[in-house]
């Protein structure tokens, strides 16, 4: 249908309408007082519904929906047109042609259905396919022809008169034919939500909402009704549930059917419902067993059953909610049960919470959904799961969802496919997904620190190498010579005396001091970097080797090494045969180094008691590895000796 046929499509209902409402407002204010000016209010609201048909068929001119939406508001309030039109006849000052439309007045209530009744034929997409449904389509009009011929009586004829025996006959026909139709038409839309796709369905639910408030309203219409309330004012709520409450469900529903989460909303209003009549019941079947138990005239039974009923109201809401979300809303209980199910794994320890990612991909059904955090240190940047850097910049805010947790923003949600439904889906698999979330954040930001540390650590002990290096050649250049120049000073001179003067021993004296000075200073700068490693680590090694009292196995090639790397390898084997000779009773060690992949592997076997437990020679050990960023681990059984290995980074 294109926007031309639209148009004109409504201009019938709007006539009818446009006449209807003024016979309405004619009759209220004329002399004849047929409508009660309070009344006039309610009985225009029936234009609500033609005022709603003209904007859908301006915005979404495809399809019936409008005008039968507008014939739903004309078919009312021309029908009262008619009524009231027919019954100034009896009153003091007859409309012309009265006499006529009073004939076909007393019997024309059912042509106000028969918008309504369009209406459910063709929402949301026209009518269906198949001859049943165009015979509900005719069976309608054809029932209301009957019924108003049925009920037709000469002008003047009273209410409580009942029809010759002529006409019986068309109203037995008339009106099971019209309430099978209405029947009918409401098993159109069970048949299109049955079979519809996801956007089908999204509408009826709207149209399942207003209607559902139909009978409660009408419900607290008779309440009020029954407490006194006057019947204009109470059926007020109930007229403007049909009149406004529904057609405007109808347009939501064509024009922005995604616009609120119509699934939740209509669950957890069945579900509040429900546990309403069902705590009622709940609550009468109590207050009957205590009219058995207790005197009729006690309070006890009733205090009862209100008690009862208190108790049972949370877990049937509970329930109850559940069992309407698995049948209407089924795609948003499958998300949060899927989402439940890895936020349990996470606490159990199943599942990394890095896989949240995926979690979430899987229970939205998005493959190119991506979860990015913000994390300290990045400043407003974002992160991946693996913590690369990553960018929102160029993709359309309507993909990005954020996660705010109080006044911060934690991350942001990236969606592969948009819609106003998929982020709050997405923004309620987030919410349940909190934890996860959290964790993998706080993992993240402590990964970095760690790393930085470890840099930290690294460029330390590098700055403490070159350090020890620098006062090893001091010494040996500096501090070592000046003495052993002095020393050679002192010769000079105590060869220029002779033995038998006393001065000649004090010079002896004084030489050999300064000769054990130069060895102390050598041992010294030995201790803080091992002179054997000026021919490099594999040489060392060697001569630690081969100064062991026990066999030393050696298996190493000539490397390239730092020598931060070179002098950490050095300690670590040094420190673990000391401690095999002190506490193992071997009577063979094996040494292997080995490099591969820019990480120097050192591995130290014994052969002894093997037991060892961490101290202070294994502690020392760990953090001169770890200061490097290097792993040590210890395997040690006992009987079965003691393994240890180092894994150090190193550039060569």
């Amino acid at each position: 249908m294109t926007r031309s046929e639209a148009m004109r499509s409504m201009v019938p209902p709007t006539v009818v309408a446009a006449a209807g409402a003024g016979v309405l407002v004619s009759a209220a204010v004329g002399p004849a007082g047929a409508v009660a000016m309070a009344e006039l209010p309610l009985i225009l609201l029936d234009l609500v519904p033609v005022a709603l048909g003209w904007l859908v068929a301006r915005r979404a001119a495809r399809g019936p929906v409008a005008p039968a939406l507008a014939w739903t508001g004309a078919a009312t309030i021309g029908t009262h047109a008619v009524e009231i039109w027919g019954e100034t006849f009896a009153g003091g000052a007859p409309w012309p042609g009265s006499a006529v439309v009073a004939v076909v007045g007393r019997g024309f209530w059912p042509w106000q259905l028969m918008g309504f009744t369009a209406l459910m034929l063709v929402f949301p997409n026209g009518l269906l396919p198949g001859r049943r449904w165009r015979v509900f389509a005719w069976s309608a009009p054809m029932a209301a022809a009957l019924i108003n011929i049925g009920m037709a009586a000469p002008a003047g004829t009273p209410p409580e008169q009942s029809p010759p025996s002529w006409q019986i006959p068309f109203i037995v026909v008339g009106l099971p034919l019209l309430l099978a139709s209405l029947l009918g038409a409401s098993s159109a839309l069970v048949v299109r939500f049955r079979a519809g796709g996801l956007r089908t369905r999204q509408q009826l639910q709207w149209i399942m909402l207003a209607g559902a408030s139909v009978p409660v309203l009408l419900a607290a219409s008779w309440g009020l009704v029954s407490v006194g309330v006057p019947g204009d004012l109470a059926y007020s709520g109930f007229l403007i549930g049909i009149l406004v409450l529904v057609p405007a469900a109808v347009t939501v529903a064509i024009l922005r059917h995604d616009l609120f989460d119509i699934d939740q909303l209509l669950g957890s209003s069945l579900a509040w419902l429900l546990t309403s009549l069902v705590s009622a019941a709940v609550f009468s079947t109590g207050v009957l067993a205590g009219s058995q138990l207790f005197s009729a005239d006690s309070r006890l039974g009733v205090t009862s059953a209100g008690f009862i009923t208190a108790l049972c109201l949370l877990p049937i809401h509970q329930r109850l909610h559940g069992f309407v979300g698995r049948v209407l809303d089924s795609e948003r209980t499958v998300m949060l049960d899927r989402v439940g199910r890895f936020v349990d794994d996470v606490r159990e320890g199943r599942v990394e919470p890095e896989a949240v990612e995926r979690a979430l991909r899987d229970a939205l059904r998005d493959p190119d959904l991506q979860l990015l955090l913000s994390v300290p240190g990045h400043g407003a940047g974002l992160v991946d799961m693996f913590g690369e850097a990553a960018t929102v910049d160029g993709v359309s805010e309507e993909r990005c969802v954020p996660l705010v947790t109080g006044d911060h923003r934690v991350g942001t949600l990236v969606l592969g496919a948009v819609s106003q439904r998929r982020r709050r889906r997405a923004r309620d698999a987030a919410m349940a997904a909190r934890l996860p979330i959290e964790v993998s954040r706080l993992r993240l930001e402590l990964r970095e620190a760690l790393v930085d540390v470890r840099a930290s650590r690294a460029r330390l002990s590098m700055a403490t190498a070159a350090e020890r290096k620098r006062l090893e050649r001091d010494l040996h250049d500096g501090a070592q010579q000046r003495i052993v120049a002095v020393g050679m000073r002192l010769r000079a001179a105590q060869r220029q005396l002779t033995p038998d003067q006393p001065v000649y021993e004090e010079l002896d004296m004084a030489v050999e001091g300064l000769e054990a000075t130069v060895i102390a200073l050598r041992e010294l700068a030995h201790g803080v970097r091992p002179g054997q490693l000026d021919d490099g680590l594999a040489s060392a090694l060697t001569k630690l080797a081969r100064d062991s009292p026990v066999e030393v196995d050696l298996d190493i090639a000539e490397l390239e090494l730092p020598d931060v790397v070179s002098t950490t390898a050095y300690f670590v084997v040094a420190e673990a045969i000391t401690n095999a000779l002190k506490h193992a009773g071997t009577d063979r060690i094996n040494v292997s180094v080995r490099h591969h992949a820019g990480r120097l592997t050192v591995r130290v076997c014994d052969h002894g008691l093997g037991g060892a437990h961490e101290a202070f020679g294994l502690t020392s050990m760990r953090d001169r590895v770890e200061s490097v960023g290097g792993e040590l681990s210890v395997r040690s059984e006992t009987a079965a000796g003691t393994q240890i290995t180092a894994v150090i980074p190193c550039a060569s």
